[in-house]
């Protein structure tokens, strides 16, 4: 079981991963997808919540609902605001990057490096932006980007 799947088993209160899944097909929302029916496969106690399909307002209202929020996306504004309410509610927060760090435009990138700090916890998908996510939280760490294909269906 990856390290993302084992914190998230820790504790069997409910978890709430926010990202987006197909359509459209990429590497991302295959990802997420995968996430999720491996998650739910092992049993693990979780709601999921396709940000792209459902207003601020409600996702907001589900981050108060749950102890754990896991963020699979890659609008730093948007990450921000679920990290920042998250943390107004006391809620923990597991940041998963996709794609590499400080890459993006000058003022995404000071946007990353806080997201990276007020996380609970980060993943990054390779080990340079390990050594980076480190620099950022002590609590960091690398998991694979790919998820083998499950059966099971949602």
């Amino acid at each position: 079981m990856s390290r993302e799947l084992e914190n998230l088993d820790h504790n069997k209160e409910k978890s709430l991963l926010i990202g987006t899944i197909p359509p459209p097909i990429g590497g991302v929302t295959i990802h997420v997808l995968r996430t999720i029916r491996t998650l739910r496969k092992s049993k693990i106690n979780i709601k999921f919540v396709d940000y792209k399909r459902t207003s601020l307002l409600k996702i907001i209202m589900l981050v108060s609902k749950y102890g754990r929020i896991v963020i699979h996306a890659n609008n730093y504004k948007f990450i921000l605001s679920l990290i920042l309410f998250s943390r107004l509610f006391l809620k923990q927060t597991r940041f998963v990057v996709h794609g590499q760090l400080r890459v993006a435009s000058f003022f995404n990138k000071i946007l990353e490096k806080i997201c990276c700090k007020l996380t609970s916890q980060l993943y990054v998908l390779n080990d340079k932006d390990l050594l980076i996510g480190k620099s950022y939280n002590k609590n960091c760490y690398l998991i694979s980007a790919f998820i083998p294909v499950s059966y099971t269906h949602l």
